[in-house]
């Protein structure tokens, strides 16, 4: 159901790990890319490769261990229900960013107790970006919304209640985040993108400064996302500059 508006009256249930398939029904996603979510808890069974850690996560503490390596069976399961014909765990490379297969894209996302992966061939894929958020996990973002979110973008959300909209705003730009950083390398603030429309399973957002030559702004870009009983998934995929 969804109001006069035409964004969702009510979040959906949530049921982990979701499929590839409904992953991508939910996000409006196309089949070139592959998706996957996995609870932490997957590293308590016993599975046939556990990704090793980079040693710069060797003192970390468990739970951040967990996200990684989690983070990396999605990775690789992504790849997979994508097309990629081998069994790959992306390494920890440069920024921090995962080290991809030749040829694709990632991006890699956790929260709560859950991680998620997305991959996609960049024959069919310029960029690619998916975050999770769990709700709870991310309240104290109220007393930050300024620095997330402004009132109009907010407004475009009356929908959801307070911490709904704040969160899936931020979700939305991490994930925007996430699919130019790779290109662009550059840190930027979150009004660097603006909300200008929502509709029930896209919010579009337009760049509000030159990222790079090829990212300037008034450029438009769409966010796919979904609003869970307990977690907001967004998603951004690029097909070529001009369109989502």
């Amino acid at each position: 159901m969804h109001d006069a508006a035409g964004l969702p009256a009510s979040p959906q249930a949530w049921s982990p790990p979701l499929s590839s398939e409904a992953l991508r029904q939910h996000l409006s996603l196309p089949a070139t890319v592959g998706l996957s979510s996995l609870p932490l808890s997957v590293l308590d069974q016993p599975l046939p490769v556990y990704p090793q850690l980079p040693s710069t996560l060797s003192r970390a503490v468990n739970k951040r261990r967990r996200e990684y390596q989690t983070g990396r069976l999605c990775a690789c399961a992504a790849l997979r229900n994508a097309g990629y014909p081998h069994d790959a765990y992306p390494d920890m490379g440069e920024d921090r960013l995962p080290l991809w297969p030749n040829g694709w894209l990632g991006s890699i996302s956790h929260s709560g107790d859950y991680a998620m992966a997305a991959a996609a061939p960049q024959s069919t894929c310029i960029a690619l970006g998916i975050d999770i958020q769990q709700r709870v996990a991310l309240k104290a973002l109220m007393g930050t919304q300024s620095l997330v979110a402004q009132p109009g973008e907010l407004a475009q959300l009356e929908s959801f209640d307070a911490v709904t909209r704040l969160l899936l705003v931020f979700s939305a730009k991490e994930s925007l985040y996430k699919a130019l950083y790779p290109q662009v390398r550059r840190i930027l603030d979150f009004d660097a993108a603006e909300l200008i429309q929502a509709d029930a399973q896209v919010l579009e957002f337009r760049l509000t400064c030159d990222w790079s030559s090829c990212w300037d702004t008034g450029k438009r870009i769409s966010v796919r996302y979904v609003v869970f009983d307990e977690y907001i998934v967004t998603a951004t995929y690029l097909s070529d500059r001009h369109s989502t």
